[in-house]
């Protein structure tokens, strides 16, 4: 009794597609910031403009490197009712407060209601 095996290939072939095309490539660790540990983070997923502060104070928009003044008129750019208002400021846990602040003041300045700060969840009792 023989079992012909082209059905089941297919069949896997197709829910490979499905799941690659399906997922989201987000790729972290590409800039290298040491996010800080936080317990009660949400697990939520990251939406709207991130403005990432590395360990020297370099500041990124999206990805791209970018002064304070380049972030300002970046976000004064963005249409007042576009759901991507929302800002996620990743710093590095080294970083300064102050340089923290200022870019926090810049959001704010531009009207951005929505900011969050991305940390790395950590279990209760777990240190590093």
């Amino acid at each position: 009794m023989l079992f012909n095996l082209a059905p089941l290939i297919d069949c896997v072939f197709l829910l490979l597609i499905f799941f690659l095309l399906t997922s989201s490539f987000v790729e972290r660790g590409f800039f290298r910031v040491d996010l800080p540990d936080a317990r009660a983070a949400s697990s939520g997923e990251r939406e709207g403009t991130v403005i990432t502060v590395e360990r020297d104070g370099t500041l990124l928009l999206d990805g791209r490197r970018a002064d304070p003044e380049a972030i300002r008129t970046a976000l004064l750019a963005m249409p007042p009712r576009e759901p991507e208002r929302a800002v996620v400021v990743e710093a590095d846990r080294r970083v300064r407060l102050e340089t923290l602040v200022a870019v926090m003041d810049i959001v704010k300045e531009c009207g951005m209601r929505e900011i969050s700060i991305e940390t790395m969840t950590t279990a209760v009792g777990e240190t590093e």
